[in-house]
C-alpha cells in the first residue's frame, strides 16, 4: 500500500472533529458487519491516550465497503498534546485482530475561542 498524502482541516482542540477515510483493496475493506477500532494519540508510540474510537460506540460509522468515518468528541480533541495527532486502523472483528496498514497525521491547532462548557 503506498502513501497518500491530503490536506484536511485541522483539528481544534477542544471541540468535536470528524474525518472520513477511503481505503481501496481487491476485497471490500470495511464490509456489512465489520468492526474497527483505533486509538487516537499525538504520534505513533506516545504514551498518553487522547481517545478511544470503534464501530461498537458509533465513534467510526461504516458509510460503505471502502469509507468509514471517525467522531472525536470534544472531550478527545481536548487531550491532544502535540501540534499532530495520529491513528491507524485495526479489523477487530478478525481472530487475531488486523492491522490495515492505514496511519493518518492530522494537524492539530488550539483555537483562540474556547468551547463553551
Amino acid at each position: 500500500m503506498g502513501m497518500t498524502e491530503q490536506s484536511v482541516a485541522p483539528i481544534a482542540k477542544g471541540y468535536a472533529y470528524s474525518i472520513r477515510v477511503r481505503v481501496t483493496g481487491d476485497e471490500p475493506v470495511f464490509p456489512v458487519g465489520c468492526s474497527v477500532r483505533t486509538e487516537l494519540r499525538d504520534y505513533a508510540g506516545a504514551n498518553a491516550l487522547a481517545a478511544q474510537l470503534s464501530t461498537g460506540d458509533g465513534s467510526i460509522v461504516r458509510i460503505d465497503d471502502e469509507t468509514i468515518e471517525l467522531r472525536i468528541s470534544g472531550a478527545g480533541t481536548a487531550k491532544i498534546g502535540n501540534s499532530t495527532a495520529t491513528f491507524d486502523l485495526v479489523r477487530s472483528d478478525l481472530q487475531p485482530e488486523v492491522w490495515l496498514g492505514v496511519q493518518v497525521t492530522l494537524p492539530v491547532m488550539t483555537p483562540v475561542t474556547e468551547p463553551a462548557a
